[in-house]
């Protein structure tokens, strides 16, 4: 037993020998600072990192934004007049074509048969027109006969008027003599060759004619401006009615888009200003228009105003296409001259405005006033002048004259003009 006691007093000590060794070893070495130049190291001041831009003299524009459908200024249903069957499909969707360009041909056999035959009736009318107008008798009829003729109907229908006035006769009797009236009046003061032309049959034949003329040209569908072929979906042998749209015509040389802008801000939108556009489609583009016209009267319902803008600056060939779903910021006021900033300079503390100026590596806290702004810069009335440098990012902990370093410059003001 006291052997046993022995041997663990011996590994009690030797474990403890080995934690002093191992605790000596992995203490540090001792300093040669102090504690007190140990905490001026630490109190060092580091240079933040910001970002900066520079103020500059500027146009600030306001703006509101809203949104709309694209529409095509033009854009008409080409529809067959007449029917028949179609021999002739002379253009496809997506196809540019001309004004005049035949797009669909229909057989017209048939209509050239009823023209001929129209053409027939009309020499043969013609004919008896020349016929009857020689004779003195229906061509001079007595003026003086006439003029009597007149007067007495003029009396008869004066002697109506009294007599229905004083009550010896009805309404009903009043205007069967105006009938009476009218109708005399017509026969004898109508030209002759009027009368003439209807009793020989020139008159219809002349409508029959013109009719049969224009029923053989609508065998053609003709382009009616120009523009880019939408909807065709004919083949030839299909037969079609009277009445069915062939096709559709786009003007895409001028789109439009109609947007509505709520009543508050409807007195800020005039004809003439510009407007921003973009669409989802091509969301790497923006394209710029101008207020064409809007309408005089608020919705009632929507109480909103309707306003058209007109796409300005449409390549020849461009992507746009009706239907797209359009973001448009019109230009509403426009502020000339003025001090401006990245609407990021600003900040607010103790419920006043300042921005931060970057100025031999320091910071500078300057309490400014404002004045107009937009989404994107802020006009600065006093506080700073063009030319300063603010700080635009990094600078929401700063403090006055802290060290900074600059990490970035703010391009966007290099025009001086911002729009």
């Amino acid at each position: 037993m006291k052997s046993i006691r022995w041997l663990l007093a011996g590994i009690v000590c030797l474990a403890a020998a080995i934690l002093v060794w191992y605790a000596t070893r992995s203490s540090p070495a001792p300093s040669d600072e102090s504690e007190d130049g140990a905490g001026s190291l630490a109190q060092q001041e580091i240079a933040l990192p910001v970002r900066v831009s520079r103020a500059w003299r500027g146009t600030l524009t306001k703006s509101l934004t809203t949104n709309g459908t694209l529409r095509a200024r033009r854009e008409v249903d080409l529809v067959a007049r007449v029917g028949g069957e179609v021999v002739g499909v002379y253009a496809h969707n997506g196809k540019h074509v001309r004004k005049g360009d035949v797009l669909v041909r229909i057989d017209d056999r048939e209509y050239r048969l009823a023209f001929e035959k129209a053409s027939a009736a009309l020499l043969a009318a013609q004919i008896e027109y020349r016929t009857q107008t020689a004779s003195e008798f229906l061509t001079a009829p007595d003026s003086a006969r006439v003029r009597e003729e007149l007067g007495r109907a003029r009396a008869r229908w004066q002697e109506a008027i009294r007599a229905h006035k004083e009550g010896r006769l009805d309404d009903a009797a009043l205007a069967r003599a105006r009938r009476e009236y009218d109708a005399t009046v017509a026969y004898l003061s109508v030209d002759r060759g009027d009368i003439i032309a209807n009793k020989s049959g020139l008159a219809a034949a002349q409508e029959a004619y013109t009719r049969a003329k224009m029923d053989v040209e609508a065998t053609e569908l003709r382009a009616p401006f120009d523009g880019v072929v939408g909807n065709l979906e004919l083949i030839p042998g299909r037969h079609i009615t009277s009445g069915t749209v062939v096709c559709t015509v786009v003007d895409l040389s001028t789109l439009l888009v109609d947007v509505d802008v709520i009543e508050s801000e409807a007195p800020r939108v005039h004809p003439g200003q510009r407007a921003e556009l973009t669409v989802v489609a091509l969301a790497d583009k923006s394209f710029t228009g101008k207020v064409l016209t809007r309408n005089p009267m608020i919705d009632p319902k929507t109480k909103t105003l309707r306003v058209t803008i007109e796409v300005t600056n449409l390549p020849a060939f461009h992507s746009l296409m009706p239907g797209m779903y359009a973001t448009v910021k019109i230009q509403t006021e426009s502020y000339a001259h003025r001090t401006l900033v990245p609407k990021a300079a600003l900040l607010v503390r103790d419920q006043r405005p300042l921005v931060f100026v970057a100025q031999a590596g320091l910071a500078k806290w300057h309490y400014v006033e404002i004045g107009e702004e937009n989404d994107e810069v802020v006009e600065i009335r006093s506080g700073i002048a063009a030319g300063d440098t603010v700080i635009v990012d990094g600078h929401y902990t700063l403090a006055h004259d802290a060290k900074i370093r600059v990490v970035a410059r703010d391009s966007r003001p290099a025009a001086r003009e911002h729009r």
